[in-house]
């Protein structure tokens, strides 16, 4: 319990890395055109994207069936399981392919931040759905169950339409993302 861990030295320096990436990346574009590069609103993208690449990675950690984390004694829970993880391990490449074209400032980073915000909402929607219909739960007691997931779905859903609608339009994301 007492003392520094590697673990807590490897999340500081992560911790650090995300915020100087983006702090980098804006430097070296203020030397750019005013309306190209990472600043402004696309810094706040960038560092949202960086930080959503990692919760992605953890969140897929966390659902992998590792043996003594799920009932194997349930009927086809095996198969649930697998299912829930290839859904997890599909959004997590499309993530991870959005955060390449990001910084790799590629022509098709707004497709692929569409494609990553419907993958994202999607995930919750059809993970819910499928644990529902494989353990034959109601669609009350689903509800009951997952209600905070798919609220949070929602309110994520809201919030990256208006981030999805700022990468469509901004001047700023055009010239930037133009190889």
């Amino acid at each position: 319990m007492g003392g520094f861990s590697i673990f807590h030295g490897i999340f500081t320096l992560l911790a650090l890395a995300i915020f100087a990436v983006p702090v980098f990346l804006a430097v070296s574009s203020a030397r750019k055109k005013p309306e190209q590069g990472f600043a402004g609103w696309l810094m706040l993208l960038a560092i949202g994207q960086t930080l959503f690449l990692i919760q992605s990675v953890l969140s897929t950690i966390q659902i992998l069936p590792l043996p003594g984390t799920y009932d194997a004694s349930v009927k086809g829970a095996t198969i649930a399981y697998g299912v829930e993880t290839a859904l997890y391990l599909v959004t997590l490449a499309i993530v991870v392919a959005t955060t390449v074209c990001m910084f790799k400032r590629r022509r098709n980073f707004p497709a692929w931040f569409t494609v990553q915000w419907a993958a994202t909402f999607l995930l919750v929607v059809l993970d819910v759905a499928w644990v529902a219909t494989w353990f034959k739960m109601s669609l009350a007691s689903a509800w009951v169950e997952f209600n905070r997931d798919l609220i949070a779905a929602g309110i994520m859903a809201a919030l990256g339409a208006i981030w999805v609608g700022y990468v469509w339009r901004s001047r700023r994301v055009k010239n930037t993302f133009a190889h």
